[in-house]
């Protein structure tokens, strides 16, 4: 589930902003070719956000880390 809804959402960021969709796919457990360029933390993207008009690329980047790290963490001691 997880996975295709990642592929999903990569699949609409890519229709939506112009992108290229392969930019964003990881083959053979490498990173995929749209995070290379970038050494900003999709953390510092999100702060930047609050701020700041980002790119296509980087708001697609703070777009699919939401969703990544989207859920509930139910922590128990």
């Amino acid at each position: 589930r997880r996975k295709a809804r990642l592929n999903h959402l990569k699949h609409l960021i890519a229709n939506e902003f112009k992108l290229n969709y392969e930019d964003y796919q990881s083959f053979d457990e490498s990173l995929a070719k749209a995070y290379k360029g970038s050494l900003i933390s999709p953390y510092e993207l999100r702060f930047r956000a609050l701020n700041e008009l980002l790119s296509k690329q980087d708001f697609a980047r703070v777009i699919l880390h939401i969703a990544k790290r989207r859920g509930y963490d139910d922590i128990k001691n």
